[in-house]
C-alpha cells in the first residue's frame, strides 16, 4: 500500500536564545530624549537599551519618545530630560539561561500591544547582551511547529503500517480457527449415518468459541463444545491447544473417562 511522502521539515538542533539576537543598540541612562530621539533617526531601530554603567536599566521606545516630544510643549519640557525617566512599561526580559520553550510561552503571553516588542536577552547576571526581534521567535517557533508535525505524520504511517500487518495476521488467524471447525454440512465420517448442520458466528476476527465433531462408532458421535472466557487472540490460542489435546485424546473418545495413555 502506497503512502504519500510527509512533508520533510528539517527539526533545529538545540537553539541558544544568544544566537537569536538582532542588535545590541544602547544609550546611557543620562542621555537626553532630544539625542535618544536623534540616536533613532540613525539606525532606525525601534528600541534601545539604556544603561547606568554595565547595567541594564530597561528599554525605550521610538514611538513613546517620538509621542512624548511630539505632543505640545512636549519638545520644550522633555527635550533635555534624560531617558532614565521614560523607560517602557512591561519590557519583556529573558535570560539567556530561560529554556526555549519557557521564552517562548513569555512571548506569547504579551498583550496586542506589545507582542512585537523587541525583547530584552540577558546573562545570569543581568547584564545587556542584545535585543532578540520577535519575528525571529515567531519563525523559529513555527519551524518547531513544522518539524512537530512531520514527526506526527511519520509516527501515524509507521502505525498505520503495524495495524495493517496486524490486520492481515488477525485475518489469517481467523481463516485457521475457521478451518478448524467442521463444514456447516458435515457428515461425521463414513459410514455417515448422521449429518450435523452448524453456524458459527465470532464477535470478532477470532474468538474463544470451538466445537468439534468426533465419531464414537457407527452408532455413536461426540460433540466437544469450547467457550474460553474472554475474546480474540487469547482466546483463540487456548481453543487451538484444546483441539490439540482433543485430538491426542482420541484413543479415549469411547470413554471419557478413562485417563489418556502415556
Amino acid at each position: 500500500m502506497a503512502h504519500a511522502a510527509p512533508m520533510s521539515v528539517d527539526q533545529p538542533g538545540p537553539v541558544e536564545l544568544r544566537s537569536l539576537v538582532g542588535h545590541r543598540e544602547s544609550v546611557a541612562g543620562d542621555t537626553p530624549l532630544e539625542d535618544v530621539h536623534r540616536r533613532f533617526a540613525e539606525n532606525r531601530r525601534d528600541f534601545l537599551a539604556v544603561l547606568d554603567g554595565g547595567v541594564l536599566l530597561g528599554a525605550c521606545a521610538r514611538r513613546e519618545i517620538a509621542m512624548q516630544l511630539g505632543a505640545r510643549f512636549g519638545f520644550a519640557l522633555f527635550a533635555r530630560r534624560p531617558v532614565r525617566e521614560h523607560l517602557m512599561a512591561g519590557a519583556l526580559r529573558l535570560s539567556v539561561a530561560t529554556p526555549l520553550p519557557e521564552a517562548l510561552a513569555s512571548v506569547s503571553a504579551r498583550a496586542d500591544e506589545n507582542f512585537y516588542d523587541d525583547v530584552l536577552l540577558v546573562d545570569e547576571a543581568g547584564g545587556f547582551i542584545g535585543f532578540i526581534f520577535v519575528h525571529a521567535l515567531v519563525r523559529l517557533q513555527t519551524r518547531l511547529l513544522l518539524g512537530n508535525i512531520s514527526a506526527l505524520e511519520v509516527s501515524r504511517l509507521e502505525i498505520a503500517e503495524k495495524n495493517r500487518v496486524m490486520e492481515e495476521d488477525l485475518l489469517m488467524a481467523r481463516e485457521v480457527q475457521m478451518a478448524m471447525l467442521p463444514n456447516a454440512g458435515a457428515a461425521v465420517e463414513p459410514p455417515a449415518r448422521w449429518r450435523f448442520r452448524s453456524h458459527h458466528a465470532p464477535a470478532g476476527g477470532v474468538s474463544g468459541d470451538f466445537f468439534q465433531l468426533i465419531r464414537i462408532s457407527d452408532a455413536a458421535a461426540g460433540v466437544l463444545v469450547c467457550d474460553v472466557m474472554g475474546h480474540g487472540v487469547r482466546s483463540a490460542l487456548i481453543t487451538a491447544m484444546l483441539r490439540a489435546f482433543s485430538e491426542e485424546l482420541r484413543p479415549s473418545r469411547a470413554i471419557p473417562g478413562r485417563s489418556s495413555p502415556a
